[in-house]
């Protein structure tokens, strides 16, 4: 049997999302881990829009404490190494920057002005719907699945457009990279295949709700029983981590600081992967 690298064995220590379930941590979430090059400090976020939210105060202290020789950030993967995009979001206030684009983007402004190059290094969206056909879904569950997840992020931006807009232009991007033959990439298509699974229909303005339908995490009390849905979230939760995790990891050994800002549930939960990577 072949020896398991350093990665491997740290990567194996990551909580799962029935440990996550038991655990309580505050937000945001914050820890450094090694001193000098190849060092890591990670900001786990909570997702936000609001320019008077504590967490950016977090994120420009880091940013100053810790001098990071990059930064790594969340969903971002289609603008990374885009430099039109880079101006774009340089040439935005602060508020503007987090209103437009959360945390995510904050980071990227504040990081530009500082010289500090940013990164994100999130698998494509045709990476992603391979991995779940490979785990043996059908297309059209993977579909169902994206536009699950498009309504979370729908009612967590608190957008006022109808969801049938907001939607349009990411599931066509999604047809654009998967380019399935004789397949409908329609939102029709999409919420029937939900229904058929879950036992009725999906309202689209229940945002209580909305999350769950795609949340990993097995919490206690929720109000919507976890489907297939929430299992294609974990496996795309692994491949998401690990994805990041690796990029991470080549970073370090390259001697490089670094900062990341993501979810306060990555952080968590890859936190005592990062502790046995930095100790053994």
């Amino acid at each position: 049997m072949r020896k398991k690298t350093r990665f491997e064995r740290a990567f194996s220590q990551k909580l799962t999302p029935e440990q996550y379930a038991r655990k309580r941590h505050s937000t945001p979430y914050l820890y450094t881990l090694g001193s000098g090059d190849g060092a890591l400090t990670f900001v786990g976020a909570r997702h936000t829009t609001n320019p008077n939210d504590e967490l950016l105060s977090v994120i420009d202290g880091a940013l100053e404490d810790k001098r990071p020789d990059s930064l790594i950030v969340e969903g971002l993967q289609n603008i990374s190494g885009n430099a039109s995009d880079e101006l774009f979001i340089a040439a935005l206030s602060a508020s503007e920057a987090v209103q437009r684009g959360g945390e995510a983007v904050y980071g990227v402004r504040q990081a530009l002005t500082r010289g500090i190059p940013w990164q994100s290094p999130e698998p494509s969206d045709a990476q992603i719907a391979r991995e779940l056909i490979a785990s043996f879904y059908t297309k059209e569950q993977v579909l169902a699945w994206y536009t699950l997840r498009l309504l979370a992020q729908y009612h967590r931006r608190m957008e006022t457009m109808p969801f049938s807009a907001y939607v349009a232009p990411f599931l066509a991007d999604f047809a654009h990279q998967t380019s399935w033959r004789e397949f409908s990439y329609s939102l029709e298509a999409a919420l029937k295949t939900v229904a058929a699974t879950i036992g009725h229909d999906v309202n689209i303005n229940n945002k209580e709700r909305a999350g769950e339908y795609t949340d990993p995490i097995p919490w206690p009390g929720r109000w919507e029983v976890q489907t297939a849905y929430n299992d294609m979230t974990r496996i795309v939760l692994t491949l998401r981590d690990r994805s990041l995790m690796k990029h991470i990891a080549n970073e370090l050994e390259a001697g490089k600081r670094l900062m990341v800002i993501y979810g306060a549930g990555h952080a968590v939960m890859q936190e005592p992967a990062w502790n046995f990577y930095f100790n053994n």
